[in-house]
């Protein structure tokens, strides 16, 4: 994962077993080094544990140590997004349409790809698979949805 593509406040697992965290961990983001190196690493976030005992604290891990979340429709109905369509056009071709109660943010999954794109007032914004994408979309429309993993 690339430091630029994370903001404060993102949910992200851990990916290698070098780092302080075990693999698989997941954490939130708390600070970000986009500059920081260290030979072929590049990229510096500090995570903190979401599950954790109360006297832990956040560690540096590199960003291609971290990767996303995947989303998935039990974490769309965690988070307040009811299933409000399923649709099969004349090809075959099946989606479903998921809209969040209190805003204007859809996400469609398409079911033959397992792939997510994000729409916002009607408006397709871009393809998704990661937590973190959502909550970025949700931080740069300013909409007030909080995620939950």
């Amino acid at each position: 994962m690339k430091a630029e593509d994370l903001r404060i406040g993102n949910y992200v697992r851990v990916s290698s077993d070098n780092c302080m965290f075990p693999k698989g961990a997941l954490c939130e983001v708390v600070a970000i080094d986009s500059e920081r190196t260290h030979e072929e690493k590049k990229g510096l976030a500090d995570l903190l544990q979401i599950v954790r005992e109360e006297w832990e604290f956040s560690h540096g891990v590199w960003c291609d140590d971290i990767e996303g979340i995947p989303i998935n429709s039990e974490f769309l109905r965690k988070n307040g997004f009811e299933n409000v369509r399923h649709h099969i056009d004349e090809d075959g071709f099946e989606w479903c349409q998921y809209e969040h109660k209190d805003s204007c943010l859809e996400i469609w999954h398409y079911l033959q790809d397992d792939a997510y794109s994000a729409f916002y007032c009607a408006c397709e914004l871009c393809e998704i698979s990661f937590v973190h994408e959502i909550q970025n979309i949700i931080a740069a429309t300013k909409e007030s949805i909080k995620i939950i993993v």
